[in-house]
């Protein structure tokens, strides 16, 4: 019995991020040791803005902000609210100028 050959997966979506590069690396490194934007907590996580002009990849790693488990993944964040208008909307902060900021300031 013969099978026919299957076509091969083509990725609609560019991969998540690539690898940081040195510099990229230093700020990440530089954001994960900040307090959370939202409500100051000292253990955060990394979130990548998603709305950001001149943003070049979905997840471009210039363009990230320090944000605590709850205010990233939890009801009232980020990603439990659905976005980061919403987010904005209820906390006052926007994620998309404080990633821009930090990245400009990464030097200072």
């Amino acid at each position: 019995m013969m099978f026919a050959k299957l076509a091969k997966h083509v990725r609609i979506k560019p991969r998540a991020a690539a690898r940081p590069t040195v510099e990229e690396q230093r700020h990440l490194d530089r954001v994960a040791s900040m307090i959370c934007i939202g409500c100051g907590a000292w253990k955060v996580e990394i979130h990548h803005a998603m709305k950001v002009p001149g943003k070049i990849r979905r997840r471009d790693n210039r363009f990230v902000v320090p944000l605590c488990a709850e205010c990233h993944r939890g009801d009232s964040g980020v990603h439990g609210l659905g976005s980061e208008a919403a987010f904005k909307l209820k906390t006052g902060v926007d994620i998309a100028e404080n990633a821009i900021d930090l990245w400009e300031n990464r030097h200072v």
